[in-house]
């Protein structure tokens, strides 16, 4: 999301007006707080027909044709289930939905927590990483919640499907950098052990400005944060989030 907007202006004359463009995108622009439905819409216009890809769907796997389930969010159904009959093949089954901001929150945020799994599964255990992983969760659904979007949504292929990919499937550079950042390097010295875009990392400081804008409650986002800006380490996160006031867990 960080370089699609310049990306999508440069090429905007030669996408003509009709045709559906699908969002592969996920993130939350650093600087204006935007995700990819706003950027189309400043682009291309707010009438153009734009979809967004989301769900369990590592691009490896897609190449090597793993039998995958996607979702395809879309404000105009009749337009997405079209694309929905056009991309579908005997190994990608794609399902449609009209929740554009909850496909957009939990597919940008899912790689924060993966973040937060890299970073537990660097220094503890199982126990820690998936505590992280599922109050990490909670605070993505105020999230989604507060934007508009649909708890249903948390619970799909773009929600829980996405998260536990990402945070568990192996192949996640989020979950690398986590990783690295818990072996004691330096952010920089992550970043360049991944070699990739690490897209939770701009995301996370992005979260933390629309939650506190909407005045969400997001404690253990803040406490990752803590970590991606070098105010506390990996270890003394953990001790954080530990020490958190005793609550009802759904409260």
């Amino acid at each position: 999301v960080q370089f699609s907007k310049k990306y999508l202006e440069q090429i905007k004359e030669w996408i003509p007006d009709t045709v559906p463009v699908v969002s592969t995108s996920k993130g939350i622009h650093a600087k204006n707080l935007e995700f990819m439905q706003d950027i189309f819409s400043s682009i291309l216009g707010k009438e153009h027909p734009t979809l967004f890809f989301g769900g369990p769907s590592f691009a490896i796997g897609l190449m090597n044709g793993d039998p995958t389930i996607v979702t395809l969010a879309g404000k105009d159904m009749e337009i997405a289930r079209k694309v929905q009959m056009w991309i579908s093949t005997p190994d990608l089954r794609v399902l449609t939905t009209g929740d554009v901001i909850g496909v957009e929150v939990c597919g940008a945020l899912k790689n924060v927590l993966a973040i937060a799994s890299g970073l537990a599964e660097g220094l503890v255990g199982p126990n820690t990483q998936a505590s992280l992983i599922t109050r990490g969760w909670r605070d993505i659904s105020r999230l989604v919640v507060a934007l508009g979007g649909s708890e249903t949504t948390l619970l799909g292929l773009s929600g829980l499907g996405d998260m536990m990919m990402t945070c568990y499937g192996g192949y996640s550079r989020n979950a690398k950098f986590g990783k690295c950042l818990a072996q004691g390097l330096s952010i920089d010295e992550a970043k360049a052990e991944v070699g990739q875009v690490v897209e939770g990392l701009p995301t996370c400081g992005a979260a933390l400005q629309l939650a506190k804008r909407l005045n969400v409650d997001v404690p253990v986002l803040q406490s990752i944060n803590y970590v991606l800006q070098g105010k506390i380490s990996a270890a003394d996160m953990v001790v954080l989030v530990m020490s958190m006031p005793l609550r009802d867990e759904f409260s």
